[in-house]
């Protein structure tokens, strides 16, 4: 829970007030803080997503990934809404067992 809770940090001073929503979906979804050390899916939706931004995050998603964690996904608020048919087995994850 330590590294999630470090990484939502950097994930707010990256992004600011931009930073719309974290979303733990997967496996972890309904999972107690305790087992939130690895293999964590995160969804990461943000308002108006810049390249310089996936920049300034890179080293604290490489922390993320090297503590046993997929990589995240980080999409726009736009994209996220567009995006429903794709990703349509993730979003239904996200609405039965989200955690924010």
């Amino acid at each position: 829970m330590k590294d999630l809770n470090q990484l939502v940090i950097s994930l707010q001073d990256v992004f600011s007030s931009r930073l719309l929503s974290v979303f733990i979906f997967g496996s972890k979804a309904n999972a107690t803080n305790e087992s939130l050390d690895s293999n964590v899916d995160l969804f990461i939706i943000v308002d108006n997503v810049r390249s310089d931004d996936l920049t300034k995050l890179y080293p604290y998603t490489q922390r993320w990934i090297a503590k046993g964690n997929p990589y995240p996904l980080i999409m726009g608020k736009d994209e996220f809404y567009a995006m429903s048919d794709i990703y349509a087995i993730e979003y239904s994850d996200i609405k039965w067992n989200n955690q924010l």
